[in-house]
């Protein structure tokens, strides 16, 4: 099977490599990100040599997932996920949800997916979806917090940056998952032209026109990937900027998802300061770090002039990226429901949890009605100052 894509000119397939762990194609021991199959007895063979890796845990576990992508997922096959990767990348419940579904399936384990609670398994859902809740579903739930408000009565959290991990209060880090579907940098260019905008444009750094006369004064173009809707095609990006604010601010709830995405594209990344990135990666050897605008014509410029700098980061993000392949995410997955949530669920069962529940119930309801008397007072309050 093939899809938007074609194997690159001259290179191979690896299949979980000694060095390189996960599905991709080689060249001269590069990884690439185009992961579409050409056979399936090659897809056969990578399937069982994934599902050696972990068992798979036999809970089961149920995703909580609108009604739409449900259905898409329940009938999806894990080697046909990279012909969806809109669906699986464009919002909180596709990246977390539908993703994560797939992937642990594929690895063996218990999971379903509907609209619905399921009460006798362990229900990860996205805060968002149960945020509006005035009662305390009736279940288990882990809460997928992505960068949303948080939900209080959930029983475990899953958080996307490391600073929020602490299991003093149920909050557990696990890495973003890999992109469905990426197409990496053309290994043949040679020269360092195309700056690629990351991040919705209204919380960037500067506006577009900031970084349209930067690259003027560089010799360089700009390519604003949001509003192309390029999340996928890094083939003519030679730099990656993803910069949230000319400050010292280390944004806290934020992932380290460009990071990862520009390891895997084989580009360059000039970031922030976001805390995120520094505890998965090493500036100015896997990523570079700019906090005002002359340090980013600094860094441009750098990567522009010095191809052995260029390089180097390049290899050294490669590499850090092997830490993070569907492989060992599953892993990091399957440690964490063995050792705390899986138990957590079985004690929970035993016990009924019933006045846990009226509890959890009785706050909920105080929390959303504090809610709407706060909207309420602000609604008054504009309306005296404004005279309308």
């Amino acid at each position: 099977m093939r899809c938007l894509g074609s194997r690159p000119q001259g290179g191979e397939w690896n299949v979980a490599g000694d060095q390189k762990e996960g599905i991709g194609r080689t060249r001269g021991g590069t990884v690439w990100g185009m992961k579409c199959f050409d056979s399936l007895d090659l897809l056969q063979r990578v399937r069982g040599d994934l599902q050696r890796l972990t068992v798979g845990i036999t809970v089961p576990v149920h995703f909580v997932l609108r009604e739409s992508l449900a259905d898409l997922v329940r009938k999806m096959k894990f080697e046909d996920r990279q012909c969806f990767w809109r669906e699986l990348t464009v919002d909180t419940e596709g990246a977390w949800g539908a993703q994560s579904y797939l992937n642990l399936r594929e690895f063996g384990w218990n999971v379903t997916c509907s609209p619905d609670w399921n009460c006798d398994a362990i229900n990860l859902v996205t805060s968002d979806r149960i945020d509006s809740l005035f009662r305390a579903p009736p279940c288990f739930v882990v809460a997928l917090q992505s960068d949303l408000r948080w939900y209080p009565f959930a029983h475990w959290y899953i958080v996307q940056n490391p600073k929020q991990h602490d299991l003093r209060k149920n909050r557990i880090y696990l890495p973003h998952w890999p992109a469905p579907f990426l197409i990496p940098r053309d290994h043949c260019r040679d020269e360092c032209r195309n700056i690629g905008l990351m991040g919705i444009p209204w919380i960037r750094a500067a506006p577009k026109s900031f970084w349209d006369n930067l690259a003027r004064e560089l010799g360089m173009e700009v390519v604003d990937l949001w509003y192309q809707k390029r999340w996928h095609d890094y083939s003519d990006i030679d730099v990656l900027v993803a910069i949230r604010s000319f400050d010292k601010q280390t944004h806290d709830r934020k992932p380290p998802w460009k990071l990862l995405v520009a390891w895997e594209a084989r580009v360059p990344l000039i970031a922030g300061l976001d805390s995120a990135y520094m505890e998965i990666g090493k500036p100015g050897v896997d990523y570079l770090v700019a906090i005002t605008p002359q340090e980013v014509r600094d860094k441009l410029t750098t990567l522009r002039d010095n191809p052995d700098v260029y390089e180097s980061i390049v290899a050294q993000g490669s590499q850090r990226f092997s830490e993070y392949t569907i492989e060992r995410t599953v892993q990091r997955w399957e440690e964490f429901f063995q050792t705390l949530i899986v138990p957590d669920f079985e004690r929970w069962q035993v016990a009924g949890n019933q006045f846990s529940k009226q509890l959890r119930d009785s706050l909920i309801t105080l929390r959303q009605v504090g809610r709407s008397c706060l909207r309420l007072g602000r609604s008054v309050i504009r309306r005296v100052i404004t005279g309308r």
